[in-house]
């Protein structure tokens, strides 16, 4: 009767999963005036699947017992028992009773101690091993003691007193809650697709919802063996060449839960490079510019074009033939192309050359580079012209020549035989291979001159030149350049076709008779040398010396020296500005004398002598200066002075003409004071 109603208390704690808390202690079932049997844990929470233990121990309430019996229901739809343990027990003098009922939910446990028995406030009865097999979420214990107060067919504690008093008066319950079993498989989802590559260990990676063991079918396998929940990344192991369209990946959680099989995106591993091949090559010379090529590719894939050559019409290959049309090309010849497959794994094939052509629209343009000199000596004279094309050259106008083709770039040609005259009508044509002609290149003018200047003195320098850059005129029939030879040069170094007046640099003192002069004209003819007539040089500083001076009254006598043969001549004045000079005497000798009349007596002169040699060479001397001779100057030594007061006295009173100044017949006062009138020292 007992055992039915808690049968029927946990069966309506457990008809429903509903969540609960956990309550915070046991709750008793009786009172603890007694011993108490109770339940450890109390409370807990289990995941389905999940083994725990339960410990029954006794509470005597400082009585000694003997003998123990436990007797427990549980609810069997949420916990398996599987084993009941009573090593660790203080009752270990007999175990009466340990029996499980599964299909009832009942546990019986019977201990015993023989006498003096067990006193304790917590003495182990036995342990119980449990499973959690179901979802419990109860208000209400759901391990329980089958006990009753007074009752003798349940649980008990009997008393060491050799009466078999039972002394149970309460009991402690337990309530365990556990959570449902996942029975949930993994959900897995395609993230990042295998790619189709060369690489023959590529990554895939997949989600997962739960964390588990992978597991790999079809081509694919990996080292990587367990899933974590969300984003897994994994490489394969190496695949080999081709189509992969059967890998799987499935995962089995910890519940063993298998997820569906995860179908990897069909991929494929190549290796191997396209092999391309010509077809039909390009023309070797195309005269329009557009530009067509076939090509052979084992593989699909994307083109690349190397070199002159693109085409933006065509970027993708196809297996088996691919016609081309590059891209507008520009006028010139074309040895560089190529063309490369990238196939979809990445490989590219080896470069393809495509065959060299010419590309060739408009006429070669031409440009002079190099023109003919504007006069020139060679009857057969050269001329560099470029042109942008290769070709035929033609002439017309005066100039012909023996070469008739053309290169792309520099081109000399030198012309047939010219006569003598001005060439301003030559003309070069070039036709390319297709048969474009340039506009015709008008040759620059030029002459052909094979006639040298002819040269005539017009004013020979003096024959005797005291200038050391003497001027000297000649006559060139022609202008050109002036070359020097011999004592003579010039600054000026070219002529003109007619009188050229030069000046001569510096020359020394001394005879030149070696100085020519020749002209080269433009053309390169050089003249006959011209003798410049011969010519000295006299530059040299003059010195004179010696300078004196004889005087009278009313005349001086100048005469002086010069170190080479000169003329003479004598500026005097009564001041330094001088203002009267004598004639110029042209015998050049080296003793000169001067003679000045019309002087006055007893007057100061100022004087200065020149001299002039045949080269026009001058010396002139510093300023000197004399006295004019005085009446009262009786001893005629220049001067009047106490020497002449001497002489006159020894002739005073008589009739001495040198003494009678005045000429009255009589040497006196009135002689004395002319005297004294003129004294000068």
């Amino acid at each position: 009767m007992k055992k039915t109603k808690h049968l029927a208390i946990l069966a309506i704690l457990t008809l429903t999963f509903v969540s609960a808390p956990l309550r915070t202690g046991a709750v008793l079932i009786g009172n603890a005036s007694g011993a108490t049997l109770n339940i450890t844990p109390a409370d807990a929470s289990y995941d389905v699947n999940d083994n725990f233990t339960v410990s029954i121990s006794v509470n005597t309430r400082g009585q000694k017992v003997v003998t123990v019996a436990a007797y427990l229901f549980y609810d069997n739809t949420s916990f398996l028992a599987t084993s009941i343990d009573t090593t660790g027990t203080v009752f270990n003098t007999a175990l009466f009773e340990s029996l499980i009922d599964q299909n009832a939910g009942t546990i019986r446990i019977t201990v015993g101690k023989q006498s003096p028995g067990v006193n304790s406030n917590n003495a182990l009865v036995a342990k119980v091993y449990f499973t959690a097999i179901g979802p419990a979420a109860p208000v209400a214990d759901n391990i329980v003691f089958d006990f009753s107060a007074g009752g003798t067919a349940d649980s008990n504690v009997i008393k060491d007193d050799g009466l078999g008093t039972d002394i149970l008066s309460g009991v402690y319950g337990a309530r365990y809650s556990v959570t449902p079993a996942d029975m949930t498989p993994p959900t897995l989802t395609q993230v990042t697709a295998v790619p189709s590559s060369k690489n023959t260990r590529p990554s895939y990676t997949f989600n997962s919802t739960e964390a588990g063991t992978i597991s790999y079918a079809g081509d694919c396998s990996s080292a990587t063996a367990n899933a974590t929940a969300g984003s897994n990344k994994i490489t394969f192991n190496a695949l080999s060449d081709g189509v992969h369209d059967n890998c799987t990946i499935t995962v089995t959680d910890a519940n063993n839960n298998r997820s569906q099989p995860l179908t990897v995106s069909p991929f494929t591993i190549d290796t191997v490079a396209p092999i391309l091949a010509e077809i039909t090559p390009v023309p070797d010379t195309n005269n329009s510019g557009i530009v067509t090529y076939a090509f052979s590719s084992t593989e699909a894939g994307v083109i690349s074009y190397g070199g002159n050559c693109r085409s933006t019409s065509m970027t993708n290959a196809v297996t088996g033939e691919n016609i081309i049309t590059f891209d507008l090309l520009p006028d010139r010849d074309h040895t560089n192309c190529t063309i490369k497959v990238t196939d979809a794994a990445g490989n590219q094939s080896l470069p393809l050359a495509v065959n060299p052509f010419l590309v060739d629209t408009k006429a070669p343009i031409l440009s002079q580079v190099t023109p003919v000199p504007p006069a020139t000596g060679n009857t057969r004279p050269g001329y560099t012209f470029r042109s942008s094309e290769a070709g035929t050259i033609s002439y017309a106008g005066d100039c012909t020549s023996l070469t008739v083709n053309a290169l792309s770039g520099n081109n000399t040609v030198f012309f047939d035989t010219l006569p003598d005259g001005i060439h301003d009508n030559c003309v070069i044509y070039v036709t390319d291979t297709v048969g474009h002609r340039s506009e015709p290149l008008l040759v620059n003018a030029f002459a052909i001159d094979t006639a040298a200047p002819v040269l005539a003195e017009v004013s020979p320098v003096p024959p005797l030149t005291n200038v050391n850059k003497p001027v000297y005129v000649f006559n060139s029939a022609e202008a050109g350049k002036i070359t020097y030879a011999g004592d003579c040069s010039s600054p000026t170094t070219q002529a003109i076709a007619g009188d050229n007046r030069i000046v001569m640099n510096p020359l020394s003192d001394g005879i030149h008779g070696n100085c020519t002069i020749t002209v080269t004209d433009a053309a390169g003819n050089r003249s006959a040398p011209l003798s410049v007539s011969p010519f000295t040089t006299s530059t040299g500083a003059l010195s004179l010396s010696n300078i004196s001076v004889s005087r009278t009254i009313n005349t001086a006598i100048i005469t002086w020296n010069t170190d080479r043969n000169t003329s003479s001549r004598v500026e005097y004045g009564p001041t330094a500005s001088y203002g009267s000079n004598t004639a110029e005497d042209p015998n050049l000798v080296t003793a000169h004398s001067v003679e000045l009349f019309g002087l006055t007596g007893n007057t100061v002169y100022h004087f200065r002598v020149r001299s002039r040699d045949a080269a026009g060479n001058e010396i002139v001397s510093g300023d000197q200066i004399f006295r004019t001779g005085s009446v009262a100057d009786l001893n005629a030594d220049g001067f009047v002075n106490i020497i002449d007061v001497g002489i006159m006295m020894s002739y005073w009173n008589s009739s001495e003409p040198a003494a009678d100044l005045n000429q009255d017949g009589t040497v006196n006062s009135i002689d004395a004071g002319i005297l004294l009138s003129d004294w000068s020292v």
